[in-house]
């Protein structure tokens, strides 16, 4: 692992400690302001602190804890050696009266305590710097599988060799089925927009409208009785959205829901609140005529992770599981819907 860096909005934090540290200490043990050779010794005693706590933070922790334990000693004996010395340089050499009624043994003890407490205090630093860089590249990681598996499912398909098989399927089929030129007009769009769109570029609502609008049409031709109540309300020319993750919550509904019921039809509804939120508003009844087919939740989980990484905090998803019924209400903060 490499050194660590102290970054430079926080130098200054580091800076005001240790002044207030030496303000401490002056408080502490009190001398003459004009004695020139007390400060000289208290600058000696803040520069060995500063000598062990960051030689040992910034280098000696990250270099050798986890690789070479060895090292690790034979480095922290080496500050350890220099501390003393610097600290005994001070008490002998350069300032010898401050240190006239401290006997050598407790001397001794009293300066290994503050080297410990010095040494320990930076690994704790050094530990909590480290936790703090897992993280970040945990989540770093995370965000890339997650960009490689969008960009692998986006990419599976020679993209102009299917187009061009839809439509001439497309042009074959007019007059054989109209059904089936229907249906194969309908997936084309829906496979065109998917494949032209990127999951990171923002796309106008009224496209992903449209693409829904498409996917339910289609749904209707392989199932005539299905039973869907759609409310659109809000503004389709301001407002732009992350393309795919609206679609992600439908389908979860068709699939787990009783799309046939003509009492309680499955009900979308998109809209725009008074302070320029999106709402977006997916309820179902569950299907009671079949066995419930068993939830993975991989659907909904990927959603969760793309709006995070996509919106970060600036959303809220819930999601209600009743015996009967299933209902996902997602928002959308209106600042985030601009078209960057």
């Amino acid at each position: 692992m490499k050194p660590f860096y102290i970054k430079k909005e926080v130098i200054h934090k580091h800076i005001l400690f240790w002044i207030a540290l030496t303000a401490f200490l002056v408080f502490v043990d009190p001398f003459e302001m004009g004695n020139i050779i007390e400060w000289i010794g208290t600058f000696v005693v803040m520069f060995s602190y500063c000598f062990t706590y960051y030689l040992s933070y910034i280098y000696v922790f990250p270099l050798f804890f986890k690789e070479n334990k060895i090292k690790l000693i034979l480095f922290s004996i080496l500050i350890f050696v220099i501390y003393l010395f610097i600290r005994y340089l001070n008490a002998y050499v350069i300032n010898p009266e401050a240190y006239i009624d401290f006997p050598v043994k407790k001397l001794l003890l009293n300066l290994v305590f503050l080297f410990l407490l010095v040494y320990f205090t930076a690994f704790s630093s050094y530990k909590n710097t480290l936790s703090i860089f897992e993280i970040k590249n945990s989540a770093e990681l995370e965000k890339q599988i997650l960009q490689n598996e969008l960009i692998y499912y986006q990419n599976q398909f020679n993209k102009p060799f299917i187009l061009n098989f839809l439509n001439y399927s497309y042009n074959e089929s007019k007059e054989i089925s109209p059904q089936a030129n229907k249906a194969i007009e309908l997936f084309n769009s829906l496979l065109e927009y998917t494949l032209v769109n990127s999951y990171n570029v923002k796309v106008s609502i009224k496209d992903e409208i449209n693409y829904i609008l498409c996917f339910i049409e289609l749904k209707r031709l392989f199932i005539k009785e299905i039973s869907i109540l759609i409310n659109i309300n809000c503004n389709t020319d301001s407002i732009f959205i992350y393309p795919g993750i609206l679609i992600c919550v439908i389908e979860n509904s068709f699939k787990h829901g009783d799309i046939l019921s003509k009492n309680d039809p499955v009900k979308i509804n998109i809209e725009n609140t008074k302070a320029g939120d999106l709402v977006f508003e997916v309820w179902n009844r569950k299907n009671s005529a079949r066995s419930p087919l068993r939830s993975t939740m991989t659907g909904l989980n990927n959603v969760k992770k793309q709006l995070s990484h996509l919106y970060g905090s600036k959303f809220d998803l819930t999601i209600e599981n009743s015996d009967n019924s299933y209902s996902i209400l997602l928002t959308l903060q209106g600042k985030l819907l601009g078209k960057k």
